[in-house]
């Protein structure tokens, strides 16, 4: 791959051009710990030819998400509105870099979506929808979290959980919900509800929260006393806002902490 030309005695180094035309420099020391195969480094011509050309000879293998349609549907915030790639290739497994065909490439469908609650559009590919819980690993503490949503707010592994539940049963929300005419301590914010879930017309039905130690007692990680305070205050509020409107609201607790025990609650609530 590179012919090499020796610049003096004392410097020990050596020119050298590759053969896709790039010319570099290389150390004796260097030369002598290089494999056998030599080229002018990642971004080298007939390394990326090759690469290419190895990738080629891999089979194409659809992801378990794929025939999965998210089209036209929603997800947290998210509207789906359109595939735009059914041939989106993702991670490429690799069983042996030394043999063609020895790997896979996930085949996933690409789709395009906007947030209904700032705007902001976004690309995600269809295994990014799946609501998933490590129980072990870098991500066990995450709880449940998802790699599809807007960051123009924060989700909890609370919300994503009752997110799932709610999908898995087929009913209708929205998140982070407002009232024009409701806002929190200091007039200054407007209250969001959670989830609301919406009736056969998009109406109302009831209302969600999922209330964690913070709505309960002074948390530092959530503002401590003062935080607390407003918490319980904003609280209040939302309760007899929702009282005045007659829409149910339904306050789960933070020790609702099981799939099993929440999919109880709301179908208490005649929710699912």
């Amino acid at each position: 791959m590179i012919k090499l030309y020796k610049i003096g005695s004392l410097t020990k180094k050596y020119q050298f051009q590759c053969r896709c035309g790039k010319i570099g420099y290389l150390d004796e020391a260097t030369l002598l710990r290089r494999k056998r195969w030599l080229d002018c480094g990642e971004k080298c011509g007939l390394k990326q030819d090759r690469e290419r050309k190895r990738i080629a000879s891999y089979p194409r293998e659809k992801d378990e998400s794929y025939d999965i349609d998210f089209s036209n549907t929603t997800h947290e915030s998210l509207e789906v509105l359109e595939c735009i790639d059914e041939n989106y290739e993702g991670k490429i497994l690799v069983q042996d870099k030394r043999k063609n065909g020895a790997g896979t490439v996930k085949v996933f469908k690409l789709y395009k979506c906007r947030c209904y609650l700032c705007g902001k559009e976004h690309k995600f590919k269809s295994s990014d929808f799946e609501i998933k819980i490590r129980k072990y690993g870098p991500r066990a503490k995450d709880g449940y979290h998802c790699d599809a949503y807007c960051d123009c707010h924060n989700i909890s592994s609370f919300q994503w959980r009752t997110i799932k539940i709610l999908r898995e049963n087929n009913v209708a929300y929205r998140v982070e919900v407002e009232f024009q005419d409701l806002y929190g301590v200091g007039q200054k914010n407007l209250l969001r509800y959670d989830f609301a879930v919406l009736d056969s017309d998009n109406s109302i039905k009831c209302l969600i929260e999922c209330q964690g130690e913070q709505h309960y007692k002074p948390v530092d990680e959530f503002g401590g006393v003062s935080q607390y305070e407003s918490q319980v205050e904003n609280d209040k509020l939302k309760r007899v806002y929702a009282e005045s409107q007659n829409i149910p609201l339904f306050e789960i607790k933070y020790t609702c902490n099981t799939y099993e025990k929440e999919i109880k609650i709301l179908n208490n609530a005649g929710i699912i």
